[in-house]
């Protein structure tokens, strides 16, 4: 008997104990914004980034950073030059120690394009503008050109993949994308930060744009189109109503560009 009534307490603390985690932890909690650490912690994705290459061992070349609210995810070159390794920096919150911090990997990555070198899409980690990601989040938050704030959903670093005159990659840019439920934006960035481009088709703004009533669009018109310069042969310039499209000769090919409303 004394055993069946020492079993039945236990039973009975287990069970306190459960109901008093669920209640330090309630299922309400479940419909909360997923944290985002690396959007609002000024350094965190330096750290994060320095972390995994200190994991690694030396300094990586990489083909890809894709950056979540609470997770960093890099593919590097691996043992092979033609391998490319998958480490991912993961922030969570444990059930007894507050935050935690992991790092996961290597695991096999795949290539952009199967067709392709991987040694060709791989770009250095110097200089990457990530030190203070906010800031660079409310700096270029305005050119999103969403309706109300809001932090972005991802920001992903490769190299672009161009396929006007055969399959072949770009230099390396930095892609933030907002999505809302209700809007979607991308902002595209040169690797030191600053605004290479946007396309706000997505946004309640640019899907009432009408070029020839509204002049909002012409500032951001002009900074796109000044990607041309001096040193650029324009081969056609169409103006629609939402978008100005502008096909170039490269020194490779003829290649296209979207302004305003769209890229």
């Amino acid at each position: 008997m004394p055993e069946q009534m020492h079993a039945r307490l236990f039973h009975r603390l287990v069970a306190l104990f459960f109901i008093l985690l669920l209640g330090a932890h309630p299922a309400s909690a479940q419909n909360r914004p997923a944290p985002t650490p690396l959007f609002d912690t000024p350094g965190l994705a330096a750290e994060a980034l320095k972390a995994i290459a200190e994991r690694i061992g030396r300094e990586p070349r990489v083909a890809l950073v894709d950056i979540r609210g609470s997770e960093m995810t890099v593919h590097v070159q691996g043992a092979r030059p033609h391998h490319l390794d998958k480490w991912t920096w993961i922030r969570g919150r444990g059930f007894f120690m507050g935050m935690t911090t992991r790092i996961r990997g290597p695991e096999i990555a795949q290539p952009l394009v199967a067709t392709l070198d991987p040694t060709t899409v791989l770009f250095p980690l110097e200089g990457l503008p990530l030190d203070d990601l906010p800031a660079l989040i409310d700096r270029i938050s305005p050119r999103a050109m969403l309706e109300e704030p809001a932090l972005p959903q991802s920001i992903r670093i490769e190299r672009q993949l161009l396929l006007v005159g055969g399959t072949r990659v770009g230099e390396a840019r930095i892609m933030v994308h907002w999505d809302t439920g209700r809007e979607s934006s991308y902002v595209y960035l040169n690797m030191d930060g600053s605004i290479h481009t946007a396309d706000v088709l997505g946004t309640f703004r640019a899907r009432g744009l009408d070029m020839a009533r509204d002049d909002w669009h012409l500032p951001m018109a002009a900074q796109d189109l000044a990607f041309f310069g001096t040193h650029r042969s324009i081969l056609r310039v169409e103006i629609e109503p939402r978008d100005i499209d502008v096909s170039y000769m490269t020194r490779r090919a003829a290649a296209r560009r979207r302004a305003c409303a769209g890229r």
